[in-house]
């Protein structure tokens, strides 16, 4: 998708770093958007579930949030140290 956007893609999470660990690498690359196969990786990434996945459900075992966008319902999450437990 990178490649026919002329976009960069930045590769996958590695499978050691936590939830904060990849949350600062994305922040840092000013990575906008994150695509998730399968759908597994809001469960193992918590702080994904205070962004807006952009498909609506339309693409099967794709979601893509938008890290530029906070959801209506979240408040800002710089200085929270823990985004695996934000309310649900």
């Amino acid at each position: 998708m990178s490649y026919h956007l002329q976009g960069k893609y930045y590769g996958t999470c590695a499978p050691y770093l936590t939830s904060h660990q990849v949350r600062e690498a994305l922040q840092m690359h000013q990575i906008d958007y994150f695509l998730s196969w399968n759908g597994r990786d809001e469960e193992r990434f918590g702080f994904l579930q205070a962004y807006p996945e952009v498909t609506a459900g339309l693409i099967p075992n794709l979601r893509i949030y938008d890290l530029k966008k906070l959801t209506a319902n979240e408040k800002p999450l710089e200085g929270v140290e823990d985004f695996d437990n934000i309310p649900k």
